[in-house]
């Protein structure tokens, strides 16, 4: 995760490609740094118009039940968070990137963790998926032996894990998923950075959520992170299929009514929101 304000301009010409409501937009920052200096920089968030600050918590299967160390800089920083009306958001990670893929014991463990932490933390009324697994920093394995997508089906089961702790915890809690990175190489013996691009990964992703037969939703938002391909880039300048940049968001559109259009999950048509929590 990168530390940075979201840019107005980035995030409203996104959200209107995906034909957000009027009025229905906000902005705010991903920033873990809010953790240490609370005072000085939730003030500075309000001052500028920002509406939400997302700070990583992680799940470690060393340590399966253990809340985040950092546990008593939220404490601290929740109240200050409310006064400058702050909402805070938490992006969940794991410490490595199989943690999830290895077992059905690693997913009960981490849904009995999402619910601790839920309770722990009710101020909290948002939570973002795993991050970015459609990329092996984040999420391994990417693709089986055959050259198969893995990590759509076993991402699929985490999400739906996350999904029903926390709503078991409080169902009022907004579960935002799958933090999608804006591309991948889709090449299982690629050299390094052996990825999935985002349409692919959502095609894997919604044909095991097909499969499953599940009948509750995976998320109520779905997360995305358009950057540019290159930090010299500009926003406009995009991706070419099947990655997604900010002018190809009709690619994200089409990709989530592909996956899950007729299923329980709601697709962009059907009220699913799209927040784009990484833009720099």
């Amino acid at each position: 995760m990168k530390k940075h304000l979201l840019t107005t301009a980035a995030c409203a010409c996104a959200l209107a490609a995906l034909a957000a409501p009027a009025g229905a937009i906000d902005y705010g920052a991903t920033e873990d740094e809010l953790k240490v200096s609370p005072a000085t920089l939730l003030p500075q968030l309000a001052e500028v118009g920002l509406q939400k600050n997302v700070i990583r918590v992680t799940w470690n299967p060393d340590d399966p039940s253990a809340l985040p160390p950092e546990s008593g800089q939220i404490d601290a920083l929740l109240p200050i968070a409310s006064a400058n009306g702050i909402r805070v958001v938490f992006a969940v990670y794991q410490a490595r990137a199989t943690a999830l893929a290895s077992s059905p014991v690693a997913v009960a463990q981490f849904s009995a963790w999402l619910g601790s932490l839920a309770r722990r933390f009710p101020q909290v009324r948002e939570y973002i998926g795993p991050n970015e697994p459609n990329q092996p920093r984040f999420w391994q394995p990417q693709f089986d032996e055959g050259c198969g997508n893995a990590s759509g089906a076993a991402y699929f089961t985490a999400m739906s894990a996350m999904y029903d702790a926390l709503k078991a915890a409080d169902g009022g809690i907004r579960v935002v998923g799958v933090a999608l990175s804006p591309r991948g190489n889709d090449n299982c013996r690629a050299a390094s950075n052996v990825s999935t691009s985002p349409v692919r990964f959502l095609r894997a992703l919604g044909q095991a959520y097909r499969g499953s037969g599940r009948r509750a939703p995976l998320m109520e938002a779905l997360s995305f992170h358009p950057y540019p391909n290159e930090n010299t880039h500009e926003p406009g300048r995009g991706y070419t299929w099947p990655n997604v940049g900010v002018p190809n968001l009709g690619r994200l559109k089409q990709a989530v009514w592909d996956a899950f259009g007729g299923t329980a999950q709601p697709t962009f048509e059907e009220g699913l929101t799209v927040d784009l929590d990484e833009v720099a």
